[in-house]
């Protein structure tokens, strides 16, 4: 299963901390094989993304 995480991010240490909460839940007591979040330059950039163990979600636009 993969999951994917919204309008959460790297803010300050409060909206860390519940990330990592829900990190640690969604990890110890469900079988989600993926963790997926959208990057953001501001609040969400890639390094946090990779360094917590989550999939970069790739935004393709067209026309």
């Amino acid at each position: 299963m993969i999951v994917e995480i919204r309008g959460a991010g790297f803010v300050n240490k409060g909206a860390e901390l519940m990330l990592l909460a829900i990190l640690n839940i969604l990890r110890t007591k469900t079988k989600v094989d993926k963790i997926v979040m959208a990057p953001n330059l501001v609040d969400c950039p890639y390094e946090k993304i990779a360094h917590f163990g989550m999939y970069q979600k790739i935004w393709l636009e067209s026309g």
